[in-house]
Parts: structure tokens; sequence; C-alpha cells
């Protein structure tokens, strides 16, 4: 089963039969997150969200808690915007992670846990999204370009997924994939 925290309620809820979800300030219940956490839970996930939470650290204090407490083995993918993510999102969310922000993390960790870092997306990948969303959207003030032509953006899309894929660049990563596992 799955159990999903948000800040909003979503009518998209009820389609899922094995999933429950929590409306939840998550900044305003920092310090009893995991009393929200089910009990014999083994997969923590967050995708675009850490940016938005102005106490992130305390999610992992509290992860760590759970982990330390129930010594089970417990694996951790988090989804977060590199610096690079600023030209694309402009001033989106508190945050983006970059190495500072991603040592915080690490140290709470490091001592028990495997970590790893994953960069997702490069500069063909940016330079895409960067005209067909950035650009219209928020400078121009006009339609997102995926909409107005999808078969084009598509095509693009796709080779520009495997130019990055050849290059491997870390700098150009748009977001990082930040796994951390713990073995119990």
């Amino acid at each position: 089963s799955y159990t999903g925290i948000d800040l909003q309620e979503s009518s998209k809820w009820k389609n899922y039969t094995n999933a429950s979800f929590i409306k939840l300030d998550i900044d305003k219940n920092i310090d009893n997150l995991k009393s929200f956490f089910p009990e014999k839970i083994n997969f923590f996930m967050s995708q675009s969200a850490l940016e938005h939470i102005k106490y992130d650290l305390g999610i992992f204090t509290q992860i760590k808690e759970y982990i330390l407490k129930n010594k089970r083995p417990v694996t951790q993918i988090h989804l977060v915007p590199a610096p690079e993510s600023l030209k694309l999102y402009l001033t989106h969310g508190y945050r983006q992670y970059g190495q500072s922000a991603l040592n915080k993390i690490i140290n709470i960790f490091k001592d028990f846990c495997d970590i790893r870092i994953f960069g997702l997306c490069g500069e063909n990948c940016n330079d895409l999204h960067y005209k067909y969303i950035t650009e219209p959207i928020y400078y121009l003030k006009a339609s997102d370009k995926r909409e107005v032509y999808p078969s084009q953006y598509n095509e693009q899309l796709k080779k520009s997924i495997e130019e990055d894929m050849k290059k491997q660049s870390i700098t150009s990563a748009c977001f990082w994939a930040l796994t951390i596992n713990y073995k119990g």
C-alpha cells in the first residue's frame, strides 16, 4: 500500500485503491511528522516537493529517527532541483539543491546508509525545456509550446535525452536523484 502526504487535497486521490492520502502542512507538523508514517514503511519518495518545504531537513531528521528506531531496511528516493534549474524554473520554491544543501542531507545519513546522487537531464534537455516551456510561459506570457507542437516536442525530447545520455555531464544536471538506502 502507499501513503501520500500533500499540502493540497486532490480529487485524483479517490482514483487510487491501494493508496491513502493525508492533507498536511509539513512545515507546521515537522516535529511530529513521523507520527504520520505508516507503521512498517520501507520506502520514502519525493518528486519536486522538498524545495517547497521550508524546513526540509526536519523531514530527513524524522526519517532518520524512524530508521534508527525500527532497524528495518528503508529506501529513499528524492528528486530535487539542481542549481541549473534556476534558469528554467526561475525562483521556484525555497531553494535549489547545490552542494551545500545536498551535504546537509548527506550528513544526516552518511554514517549508516548508502547514499548516491545521480544527475538528471542535461544541456540538451535544458535547452529544449527553455525553448518550449520557460521562454513562452515565463517571458512571453504565451502558451506552453508542448501543447501547441506536441509531436515536434516529443521528437526533439527523445533526441535531447539521447544526446544528454552520451555526455553524462553533472554540471548541467537540472535535477538530482538522491538515493538513500538503509539495509537494516
